[in-house]
């Protein structure tokens, strides 16, 4: 990270985080605490200080035993600012550590604010890019330790955070960021035209897929690619929608299954999917809520205003019409609801449910 992209409010730098804690256990601890309240902010705007009792002022919360404190906090807070010594911090969260996928983002600093550690969680907590703010707010030396940012390479989980797309396979993903740290020729094959950052790469059409022995990454939607014996790890972009009406009362079950179904039919996997677009009236049927559930996405309600201006793009239907005021919702939906991108394969219509799928033109 580069100090003239750090992001700031007013005059605090922001943190990549939206739930943040600092926790201190001496006085002088406290003190640095309040400099770094003052330097910096999460996008929240959610930073609290915490400190023992018998170092209690004004602003800071209770610790009233400090095991207690870090098993809350790493339910609680997406990263925690520790000022204490690094033993004492590892001592205390050694049990709690679950994989770099869940544990927070932990940042170590010495009473005297010299150091500024990433400690767990660098790249998937945002430790590291947090510890550079960090350091930049109160300057401070920033001391990260993970390899690929020592080398000043990007390892395949940042990477993967930096185009908006989502790891599944870890065990390769640590096997190609091993590739990477060894200063082997990578090569990306990618449905979408990639930023000028990643020309150092050797980027190829996902429609010429092949084996390379110095490590894959490839970047699809698609569920049919076949790789299993490589050294190659698949990042799935989070750039599709699928459009939904139903009829009222619909089973939830049912409702998913058609998903499945789809996906299927077009090879897409589950992974990709960015959001459920649907209207007003659609919202709270039962179905589509355990639907958006169960593929762990969101939920976009479509303006009927926005879809009277495009809908003559498909077919529609007069009881649709009557019934709901526009004449095509899962096709219009999905489109406005996808950026008004591409539509992929048939719309399913089966047993009351209505369906149709959109990739995005871009992968952000």
């Amino acid at each position: 990270m580069k100090k003239d992209s750090l992001i700031r409010q007013e005059s605090k730098l922001i943190l990549n985080s939206d739930n943040a804690c600092i926790v201190s256990i001496t006085k002088q601890g406290n003190e640095l605490a309040k400099l770094i309240k003052n330097k910096v902010t999460t996008r929240k705007g959610s930073l609290k200080s915490y400190t023992l009792e018998k170092f209690k002022t004004k602003n800071f919360h209770l610790i009233k035993n400090l095991d207690l404190f870090f098993r809350e906090a790493f339910d609680k807070f997406d990263t925690i600012i520790a000022i204490m010594a690094t033993g004492i911090v590892i001592r205390k969260v050694a049990s709690l550590l679950n994989s770099k996928l869940e544990d927070p983002g932990i940042i170590v600093l010495g009473v005297n604010g010299k150091n500024v550690i990433s400690l767990i969680s660098g790249h998937h907590g945002h430790a590291n890019e947090n510890t550079i703010i960090l350091a930049e707010a109160i300057n401070s030396n920033p001391v990260i330790t993970t390899a690929s940012d020592n080398l000043d390479l990007m390892s395949v989980d940042m990477i993967a955070e930096d185009l908006n797309t989502k790891i599944v396979d870890y065990s390769a993903a640590k096997r190609v960021t091993s590739k990477i740290i060894e200063g082997k020729s990578i090569t990306i094959f990618s449905d979408y035209k990639l930023p000028e950052s990643y020309n150092s790469y050797i980027i190829k059409d996902i429609n010429s897929i092949s084996s390379n022995e110095n490590g894959n990454i490839i970047i699809s939607e698609r569920s049919d690619l076949n790789y299993s014996n490589w050294d190659t790890v698949q990042l799935y972009p989070k750039n599709i929608t699928i459009g939904i009406g139903t009829k009222k009362n619909i089973d939830s079950d049912l409702v998913i299954s058609k998903i499945e179904k789809l996906l299927k039919l077009n090879n897409i996997s589950s992974y990709s999917i960015k959001s459920l677009a649907t209207i007003e009236e659609k919202k709270e049927e039962n179905g589509i809520i355990k639907a958006k559930n169960n593929f762990k996405t969101k939920l976009e309600v479509i303006d009927k205003k926005e879809i009277i201006k495009v809908e003559n793009q498909f077919q529609t239907s007069d009881f649709v019409r009557k019934t709901v005021g526009v004449g095509s919702v899962s096709e219009a939906c999905g489109y406005l609801g996808s950026n008004k991108g591409d539509q992929i394969g048939e719309v399913l219509k089966e047993d009351g449910v209505s369906l149709s799928l959109w990739r995005r033109k871009s992968i952000n």
